[in-house]
């Protein structure tokens, strides 16, 4: 993954966007290379952008519950981890389907940058969001 060929896609099962990092970490501590622990979560930290988590509601239905994006390691906080979009629940139809949706955080993702060179725009869901955000932030500091 970090061999410096763009984009690689894999699976891993995990209950949540972080345990997903940790299980990849622990799977590359299972092999025969001998790294240090401190090299091992640099280059995890660096190999993965976005994590997105599927999960399955109470009804059977998967969905995405997350979509995560991962923005390095601190030695003495672990690695940094930010969720850029939630899938929120609101309860259940008569018929017990659950009501939900995917939502965005209001954090933009650093890569968007790199996405909109390759010619992909971000929704404008997702804009929206992060001007709130910003929005909020500053009424905040201004308080």
């Amino acid at each position: 993954m970090t061999s410096g060929h763009g984009g690689c896609l894999t699976t891993v099962h995990a209950s949540h966007p972080r345990d997903a990092i940790g299980r990849l970490e622990t799977l590359a501590l299972m092999s025969d290379v001998e790294l240090p622990l401190s090299a091992l979560r640099a280059q995890v930290a660096s190999a993965i952008d976005i994590v997105v988590h599927t999960a399955r509601t109470n009804d059977g239905a998967r969905v995405v519950s997350h979509i995560s994006e991962l923005t390095g390691h601190d030695p003495a906080r672990g690695y940094k981890i930010r969720d850029l979009f939630v899938r929120r629940f609101e309860g259940k139809e008569a018929g017990g389907r659950v009501i939900s949706h995917l939502e965005p955080t209001g954090f933009v993702p650093t890569c968007a940058g790199y996405a909109r060179a390759m010619g992909h725009e971000l929704p404008a869901g997702v804009l929206e969001a992060a001007r709130i955000r910003r929005k909020a932030a500053l009424e905040r500091r201004a308080q």
